[in-house]
């Protein structure tokens, strides 16, 4: 091994970014994604007319719901699953519907905001279109071992 090579390693070593060496290899370890939301309770989601697909409120992070599928972006990562806690797999960009890739993400919480301030304001007179999917338990995945089964029955209010 050359001189250099050994400071290059040595100098990756003291940063930490080298796990292992075997055999003149390096493993580098790169930052995972932020790990998607759990909501212990199932969202609202609106429909505001603009954007026409469902968009979470009162959330601590977006969860939109297109197309039986529950979406959620954490920075430049994207998350889908089967119901509104996962279980999640990483998206790219260029696999979203194509109602959800067409806005920008401040459009989209422009959106919802304007929807959950009339949703407010109109209280039982609301007619906009509204959706709450029913709550699942982790014993619901445990029993089709992690894989969720058939759509996300939930109450539609269309």
């Amino acid at each position: 091994m050359s001189h250099f090579s050994r400071f290059c390693l040595a100098a990756l070593l003291c940063l930490g970014l080298a796990s292992t060496t075997t055999a003149g290899d390096i493993t580098i370890k790169l930052p995972r994604p932020p790990l998607p939301i759990f909501v212990p309770e199932p969202p609202l989601f609106l429909v505001p007319p603009n954007l026409g697909f469902h968009v979470s409120v009162d959330t601590p992070d977006d969860i939109f719901f297109v197309n039986q599928r529950y979406y959620v972006p954490k920075g430049a990562v994207w998350y889908v699953g089967p119901g509104y806690n996962g279980p999640w797999q990483t998206i790219k960009i260029d696999r979203l519907p194509p109602g959800l890739r067409k806005h920008h993400h401040d459009e989209i919480r422009r959106e919802r905001d304007r929807e959950y301030r009339r949703y407010h304001d109109e209280g039982e007179g609301y007619h906009g279109k509204k959706y709450r999917p029913e709550k699942r338990h982790d014993h619901d995945r445990e029993r089709n071992n992690g894989k969720h089964k058939g759509k996300d029955k939930g109450r539609h209010d269309d």
